[in-house]
């Protein structure tokens, strides 16, 4: 399955994460509203999973964990983003919810 390196973060909002990676040439950016609010995180090295770029569009459900120092999201048409968290935050917190891809 093809991947992309990028960034994940929750930094300006208490109930969005926004995950931003180069896909093809093209830039992907998933932006999550989340069921719990969590600190801020940054994972600026974290890796999307995908089966074909046409994954990477529409509004989709998703489940994850921001854990302590790691970062795991599955969205519900099977792309996951994965990394480690540039900071640890402390402890871990379960999240889903809503998201929407856009290319820019």
């Amino acid at each position: 399955m093809p991947t992309a390196t990028g960034r994940i973060d929750r930094s300006d909002s208490l109930d969005k994460i926004t995950g931003t990676f180069t896909v093809e040439g093209v830039r992907q950016i998933f932006t999550a509203n989340i069921s719990e609010s969590v600190p801020t995180f940054v994972s600026s090295n974290a890796t999307l999973t995908y089966s074909s770029i046409d994954d990477l569009t529409g509004t989709r459900v998703f489940a994850g964990i921001i854990g302590a120092t790691t970062v795991t999201i599955s969205i519900g048409n099977g792309p996951t983003i994965a990394g480690d968290l540039d900071s640890s935050i402390g402890q871990a917190f379960t999240v889903n919810g809503s998201g929407n891809w856009e290319t820019n």
